[in-house]
């Protein structure tokens, strides 16, 4: 049961593995953590595939095992107790590719973004302001991107946006992909900001 990722929080460190999350703490309340003093419990089963989570404003973004969940994972405000939603439960036809990477953009338009098996790109721009578990987020919306160049993306991320004719370097945050054309030529492309552009 290999760990894929771990995150600080304030109960301790979640760790995701492909059976399951565990929270890692000391054994003492407010306790140092280290080699001597160290628990482990595993706190949910939704199970993880090898993807890097991604942070949002109040919660972590995670895959599930068989890359076709996109969850969002904290612990809920009065009980302390992990949840997992799905956020994809409305957009299985868009996930159902297969998500090998996922990237959050925190700029004028909160967008988690999907990079799919197939080199696809979809996004959900997503914002919970809750941490009640009985309530969902406070919306999520779902889409789908077709490059207008045909080209297949194999990498992304999130980072200070480039210079442009009506912006300085680092105003926004903004999304950047490498791409790859039938010629196996690779391009690093940059989404313009639908709002300002």
């Amino acid at each position: 049961n290999a760990v894929f990722w771990l995150n600080p929080n304030q109960q301790g460190i979640s760790v995701g593995t492909q059976a399951g999350e565990w929270l890692v703490k000391a054994t003492e309340q407010n306790g140092v953590l280290t080699p001597l003093n160290m628990q482990a419990h595993r706190v949910t089963t939704i199970g993880c595939a090898n993807v890097e989570p991604r942070l949002t404003d109040n919660t972590l973004i995670l895959v599930q095992t068989f890359k076709h969940q996109v969850v969002e994972y904290f612990a809920d405000v009065f009980s302390g107790k992990f949840a997992a939603p799905d956020l994809s439960s409305l957009a299985a036809h868009l996930s159902s590719r297969g998500i090998e990477e996922i990237t959050y953009q925190q700029g004028l338009l909160k967008t988690i973004w999907c990079r799919c098996t197939d080199g696809s790109l979809i996004g959900a721009v997503y914002k919970r302001e809750s941490l009640m578990q009985s309530q969902g987020p406070t919306f999520v919306g779902w889409h789908r991107h077709t490059l207008g160049s045909g080209r297949t993306i194999e990498s992304m991320c999130s980072g200070p946006s480039p210079a442009t004719a009506s912006l300085a370097a680092g105003v926004l945050d903004t999304l950047c992909v490498v791409t790859n054309d039938s010629s196996n030529i690779r391009h690093v492309e940059f989404l313009t900001n639908p709002l300002l552009e």
